[in-house]
């Protein structure tokens, strides 16, 4: 068989599956078994995974602290990938007394693993606008098990009253994605 009739045969092959290709077997230039990293597969740094969480619930804090926002859960497919976890909060301050502030936690599993945003620079609902609280953490769990990621607020002083997934006259969205980083 000449090479030109070769090609045509592949060419046929290629286009009878549609967009499917399939081979019997794939080498290295050397003619040996290619590893993932020759494939691009699970190579360090790669994006594994994506999930998000999104809650629109408008919830409100006067003085006490709860689970707030959204959540999230991924599975891991290594137990040396990372997890990177980014968070926005839509929200509004509503009053703060005798200098309140807290602080926006950051769990894994019901576990605290970052603290971010003192909410007390958040916009008044007297002037109908809010702003967003956000993070990035990345994250080293050393699991295949499920992780739930999500938020929380707790005072540490005074008395301040927020709401989550508010801007302003109208309601918003929070999210919270996870992204499995290969390691």
């Amino acid at each position: 068989m000449s090479k030109q009739s070769e090609l045509l045969n592949l060419t046929d092959a290629i286009t009878a599956n549609g967009t499917a290709l399939k081979v019997d077997t794939i080498q290295t230039a050397a003619g040996g078994v290619p590893t993932a990293s020759d494939l691009g597969i699970n190579v360090a740094g790669t994006v594994l995974q994506v999930v998000q969480g999104v809650n629109g619930n408008e919830t409100a804090f006067a003085g006490t602290g709860g689970v707030c926002g959204a959540s999230v859960t991924i599975t891991p497919t290594s137990a040396t990938s990372k997890i990177l976890v980014l968070v926005n909060l839509d929200g509004i301050t509503v009053s703060v007394n005798a200098n309140g502030y807290g602080k926006f936690i950051l769990s894994r599993n019901s576990t605290s693993i970052s603290f971010f945003g003192y909410p007390r620079n958040w916009e008044s609902v007297d002037n109908a606008s809010g702003t967003t609280m956000s993070t990035t953490y990345l994250d080293s769990p050393a699991t295949t098990s499920a992780l739930t990621y999500s938020t929380s607020w707790a005072p540490i002083s005074g008395t301040v009253t927020l709401q989550i997934n508010r801007d302003g006259a109208s309601t918003s969205k929070s999210t919270i994605t996870a992204m499995e980083v290969a390691g």
